[in-house]
């Protein structure tokens, strides 16, 4: 887990991770994070899904299911890069980042 302040900061300084939103469709459309690379419901993330490359950061809408994917890519994926997620999800990046996204 990886709080939005430092999400932000990290951004700032270069790093560039591998974004997925785990949210589905009507909520992606109700608020999303500009730097998102892929909308995969939490369900639906496979492995081949995942840059082999690249660090990955998911969010979901308050970090349960973004919470899940994490755990089952780094238990059931193998995967050796490194598996963030933003605390709090969108609506953590809501109170610490950007207040204008929508509350929903």
């Amino acid at each position: 887990t990886i709080s939005p302040k430092q999400v932000m900061q990290k951004m700032l300084d270069g790093w560039n991770p591998y974004v997925i939103d785990v949210r589905i469709k009507p909520e992606e459309k109700i608020a999303r994070l500009p730097f998102t690379d892929a909308l995969i419901p939490h369900r639906d993330v496979m492995p081949e899904d995942l840059p082999l490359n690249r660090d990955i950061l998911f969010f979901c809408k308050g970090g349960v299911r973004s919470n899940k994917v994490c755990k089952r890519a780094a238990k059931e994926f193998g995967l050796p890069n490194a598996i963030y997620e933003i605390e709090g999800g969108i609506m953590g990046w809501k109170r610490e980042i950007d207040a204008s996204i929508p509350k929903y």
